[in-house]
């Protein structure tokens, strides 16, 4: 397996511009992605025994974050050899640490720390354990003046 680069995400178009980065800086060779996200599991046995991380995924993906990602699959196919969606169940460090370590997590690229203090702290937990891990980071600064659904969020995605 070749090495991963970790990308977080809140299933914003907006979070998908770290994808779009990584992608630029890595236009030589074909990579694997991973776009990582927070997921809190409830106490239910029964919700636990029939937890589909397909069906987990499509509850938190919306149709605009889905466009988006489709456009970046579509622009820089020759530079991708995958790119899947996993979610992160653990609270701690090390739990972090055993998930990029099973990923082959080589670097990250991480919003800057505005972006995520602002509109996606969703991401605040992931981003705080990449920085605790003093794994490689590349920080990408977000453009927070767009709204989400609009559509100048998805022409953003095709601006170089």
């Amino acid at each position: 397996m070749k090495d991963s680069i970790l990308i977080p995400t809140d299933f914003t178009v907006a979070s998908l511009n770290l994808l779009k980065q990584a992608l630029k800086d890595h236009k030589d060779e074909k990579r694997n992605y991973i776009l990582v996200f927070e997921c809190n599991l409830g106490d239910s046995i029964t919700d636990l025994l029939f937890l589909s991380k397909t069906t987990l995924i499509s509850s938190y993906a919306n149709e605009t974050f889905n466009e988006g990602l489709d456009i970046l699959k579509s622009r820089f196919s020759e530079v991708i050899d995958s790119i899947r969606i996993e979610p992160f169940y653990g609270f701690t460090k090390a739990a972090f640490r055993n998930f990029t370590d099973a990923n082959q997590v080589e670097k990250a690229y991480v919003p800057s720390k505005e972006s995520v203090v602002g509109k996606h702290k969703d991401i605040k937990f992931l981003y705080t354990n990449l920085i605790k891990l003093k794994m490689q980071t590349v920080t990408v600064v977000w453009n927070q003046e767009v709204e989400e659904y609009s559509p100048s969020a998805i022409l953003q995605l095709f601006n170089a």
